[in-house]
């Protein structure tokens, strides 16, 4: 793709950044449709996608910075470096201190307009708190829900909030399909179904050979990686921040999305795959019948 382009080298960092991420939602969708999110592999594939979640921090540091980011590298890393020391910190906290206990928490749990005002203030204080930093207001926003998920306030505000976290996903995607230019896709479908094909392709060779080459048996990296190739939810957003930071231009952008679009939409078909390799064949590569006798036939 870099030659077709004819990218530059923030370019193809970016779009290997995008490339690499999976679908958390879809994963998770298909781990449970088949029985698995329980099983050691479904507890592998949950891992690998909260790894590629806390990845995201430095790739959207990365594609706020703009098309001079190699020139400029110096304060590139001095901002990476901040967010990992913010992310670090927070995850330290978190791993080492009991749940913290904040006043009011048996208000919130009766009142839901103020659980929902108080989680959407905190998100939008942290995230104009790291937009001032320089960092992205995406991570500003993760590290909120990182730090309320520790707190006695996490059930009234998750639960008061879910509604609304429901239509926002809604609205997101809305907004991803406005993006996504049909007449761009109908001008340009073969190279963007070559693309995606052999994004999915190797995404599921490279997955399920670093996989094995950590040490996991054969047929539960192959499964693993099965589940993952799509790309995520997450890439969408670092196509659009470095279209407005100004790696990207809206040519780019237009093919990008409908790569990111395309594997999505054929996940159904790459699920059904692994539902044949899994259940159907009388080889049981994860070594857990019990687990795969009760996925969906």
């Amino acid at each position: 793709m870099s030659f077709y382009f004819a990218w530059s080298v923030p370019q193809i960092l970016l779009v290997g950044f995008i490339l690499t991420l999976s679908s958390t939602a879809v994963a998770l969708m298909v781990l449970d449709s088949l029985g698995l999110l329980r099983a050691h592999v479904g507890q592998l594939t949950v891992g690998v996608l909260v790894a590629q979640d806390i990845a995201v921090v430095p790739m959207l540091v990365f594609a706020g910075a703009g098309a001079g980011v190699l020139a400029e590298w110096p304060l590139l890393v001095t901002r990476i470096g901040l967010a990992v020391t913010v992310l670090g910190g927070l995850l330290f906290w978190i791993a080492r201190t009991s749940r913290l206990r904040l006043p009011y928490g048996q208000v919130l749990e009766n009142n839901v307009e103020l659980s929902v005002l108080l989680g959407l203030g905190l998100c939008f204080m942290a995230a104009s708190l790291t937009g001032f930093m320089g960092l992205s207001p995406v991570f500003g926003a993760f590290c909120a829900g990182l730090a309320i998920s520790h707190t006695n306030l996490r059930k009234p505000i998750l639960n008061a909030t879910h509604p609304l976290q429901s239509l926002l996903i809604v609205i997101f995607f809305v907004s991803i399909g406005l993006l996504v230019d049909l007449k761009y896709v109908a001008a340009h479908w073969g190279v963007i179904l070559a693309v995606t094909v052999a994004v999915l392709c190797l995404k599921t060779i490279l997955g399920g050979v670093l996989l094995y080459v950590g040490g996991e048996p054969i047929g539960r990296a192959l499964v693993s990686s099965l589940i993952t190739p799509q790309i995520g939810e997450f890439s969408f957003v670092l196509t659009t921040t470095g279209v407005a930071s100004g790696i990207f231009i809206s040519q780019e952008a237009d093919f990008l999305l409908a790569v990111i679009a395309a594997s999505l939409f054929v996940s159904p078909i790459w699920s059904n795959v692994l539902h044949y390799l899994v259940v159907r064949s009388k080889i049981h590569l994860l070594g857990e019948p019990t687990k795969l006798s009760n996925a969906p036939g």
